[in-house]
């Protein structure tokens, strides 16, 4: 016969889980139109092209300045399921997908806390911290739902110490996981870090079908079309110093942003709390520092805080009766779905993108040879406008290409500004920049360039003489 107390903390459980989940939908909903980035549209165009030609891309099929360049497609899986989703709701079927990511990740990430604290209150109570860590990131792009694969893969881990089935999950989850997103090796690498420490505390219960799982979904993490090179990719990307020099979410973190104010009073907290548990304390702090050298990191650090701070929450002070806790998951809830319901569907027209621009381009057949702002890439993707760079950022710096360079090199990024340089090399026919921008002021007192359109979004320039002539001083417009 089951105890009442034992039905109980399941019905407190399920409560405060369904709390959570309408927490992360409220605040997938709350980014509006910014959950449509310029990289959703390439993922977008790959998905489709995966879909026509029913094979995954290895070579750029879009650029035309890196043609065939080697390119690990690794979020493949993804990228189909968000074209499948366009195809039948269109900027809905993006917010499903994202919302989805994010209302899983967080959810996990309250399980995972749930059951190393042995408090469902106090698990709740870090979730809008957590969900305020995240908001940054949450974007239709991959990364979303990779994090839900990473809180859902250490909570099964964990799990495994008393459900076999948990433990066989652990491989099938990591294959999946390797296929929407190059992050999979965090999984076998944070659970041996988690297990060791659950060893060394001696945590009751750390069994050898737990790191049999783990290295079971090592292996798993193979079963993807580049095998274990994944792990080779990772490493690449995460260490090179052209990735994490110059692109924005791979730099460190601007401590004058808003969304900082949250991580950090997370971060103070774990620091303060004199108790809680050891495995994730340690994941946690390696997250945070890692994001203090890339921010992107941050949203690790983010799922899986409150798997850290609830133990400690739950061992310093006692929690809310179940009653409360039953009330505030209720009020939660219906807050949570009242903010999802209210808020508008994602859309891009209007959020920045040089829509019209673009027509005008395609109208007029100022498609060739165009150096585009870096954002944008995606977008002209979209519209099978050949970008010069997009956000494929790994393919073409990876690959060997020099393009992600000479863009650096043409916008002045880390270095003096040679647009007129890098336009000859490249034989640049068209400009397309946002109409604010130090170079569109730039290019509108080139005399080698005439502006051909403007609006508020975006300004475009074709070139009046052949390539190699003598313009201004571009550090000086700068």
């Amino acid at each position: 016969m089951i105890k009442s107390g034992f039905l109980k903390d399941k019905i407190i459980t399920a409560l405060c889980l369904l709390a959570v989940a309408a927490l992360a939908m409220a605040a997938t909903a709350a980014c509006g139109g910014s959950l449509v980035q310029g990289d959703t549209f390439w993922h977008l165009k790959v998905g489709e092209w995966v879909l026509s030609l029913k094979e995954i891309p290895k070579a750029d099929p879009f650029s035309w300045t890196a043609p065939g360049a080697p390119w690990h497609a690794h979020e493949w899986l993804w990228e189909i399921l968000a074209a499948v989703l366009w195809r039948v709701c269109g900027t809905r079927g993006l917010w499903v997908l994202t919302a989805a990511g994010v209302a899983l990740a967080a959810a996990f990430s309250f399980l995972l806390a749930a059951r190393r604290s042995g408090s469902p209150a106090w698990s709740l109570a870090c979730a809008p911290v957590s969900l305020a860590s995240l908001a940054a990131f949450i974007s239709a792009r991959p990364h979303v739902l990779a994090l839900s694969f990473l809180t859902a893969w250490l909570w099964l881990l964990d799990l495994a110490r008393e459900k076999r089935w948990a433990a066989a999950c652990l491989p099938v989850l990591a294959a999946v996981w390797a296929n929407v997103h190059a992050s999979a090796p965090l999984g076998p690498l944070m659970g041996i870090v988690m297990l060791s420490a659950d060893a060394l505390a001696k945590k009751q219960g750390v069994v050898a079908r737990q790191f049999a799982g783990a290295a079971a979904s090592f292996l798993a993490t193979g079963l993807n079309p580049w095998g274990f090179g994944v792990w080779g990719f990772a490493l690449k990307v995460g260490s090179h110093p052209e990735m994490i020099n110059t692109i924005n979410e791979w730099l460190s973190p601007d401590f004058h942003s808003p969304f900082m104010l949250p991580v950090l009073a997370a971060a103070i907290l774990l620091f303060l709390l004199p108790r809680g548990d050891a495995a994730f304390r340690l994941l946690a702090a390696g997250a945070f520092l890692a994001g203090l050298v890339s921010m992107r990191h941050l949203a690790v650090f983010a799922v899986l805080w409150p798997a850290a701070a609830a133990p400690a929450l739950a061992a310093r002070f006692s929690g809310p009766g179940m009653k409360i806790a039953a009330a505030t998951a209720l009020v939660l809830t219906a807050l949570g779905l009242t903010a999802t319901v209210s808020s508008p569907p994602p859309a891009w027209p209007g959020s920045g993108f040089p829509e019209a621009a673009v027509s005008y381009m395609v109208r007029e057949g100022l498609t060739g040879r165009v150096f585009n702002y870096y954002t944008w890439g995606g977008y002209l993707i979209w519209r099978g406008v050949e970008p010069f760079i997009d956000g494929r950022a790994d393919m073409y710096v990876l690959s060997g290409s020099g393009v992600m360079d000479d863009y650096d090199r043409a916008e002045g990024i880390l270095r003096p500004p040679e647009p007129d340089a890098v336009f000859a090399k490249w034989g640049v026919k068209t400009v397309l920049m946002p109409s604010d921008s130090w170079m569109a002021l730039y290019l509108s007192r080139n005399p080698d360039w005439r502006e051909v359109y403007r609006d508020n979004a975006a300004v475009v320039f074709a070139r009046t003489v052949g390539p190699g002539s003598k313009g201004l001083n571009a550090a000086n417009i700068q």
